[in-house]
């Protein structure tokens, strides 16, 4: 007996691109649709809580810092340097995208600078005499040394690429610390 005509291994490999290319193609695309944007990784959403954080600690430094020599203007030249590092140091935390130029029509942005705080301060204490310059610098190394903690648990919690921004403003801190201490007032 005949056994029933079956078409050729050659027959059937030239028919696999014929129907697999269009099968593939068909899966992959979506006429008229578009993927919505990817939203924040995880690892953007916790670098910029960090971020803002600091941020918010680098203006309450600036602010300590402006009120300590508005009280002890012979402390000056000691602190306002100090200060100026630590306005640079919120600079160095603006989100990468608030740094991008605005495209036409974007709506303005706002100072990316943080500014002194309004009220009294963590400094409202002490007079310009010897002790109130003491207590004063005492004050801002007990500020200095709590700042440089957090940084410590913010570089830990930032990613691999934020934290070592985060890091070189823990050691300054701590380093101001020291400038502090060794300063004699």
């Amino acid at each position: 007996m005949d056994s029933p005509a079956r078409p050729s291994r050659r027959a059937l490999l030239a028919t696999v691109p014929v129907v697999a290319v269009p099968v593939l193609v068909g899966t992959g695309c979506t006429v008229g649709r578009t993927a919505p944007p990817p939203g924040p990784t995880a690892a953007e959403v916790i670098d910029d809580q960090v971020r803002t954080h600091a941020r918010s600690r680098e203006a309450d430094l600036i602010a300590a810092y402006e009120q300590a020599t508005a009280m002890h203007p012979g402390l000056a030249a000691l602190l306002n340097p100090i200060r100026d590092h630590h306005a640079r140091h919120a600079a160095a935390l603006v989100p990468p995208a608030a740094t991008a130029s605005p495209s036409p029509g974007a709506a303005p942005t706002t100072s990316t600078t943080p500014t002194a705080r309004a009220g009294p301060g963590p400094l409202a204490v002490g007079t310009d005499t010897p002790t109130g310059r003491a207590t004063t610098v005492a004050a801002l190394r007990t500020l200095e040394r709590r700042a440089a903690l957090a940084g410590r648990d913010a570089c830990l919690a930032a990613s691999p690429a934020f934290a070592p921004v985060r890091a070189s403003i823990r050691a300054a801190e701590t380093a101001h610390d020291d400038l502090l201490d060794a300063a004699r007032v």
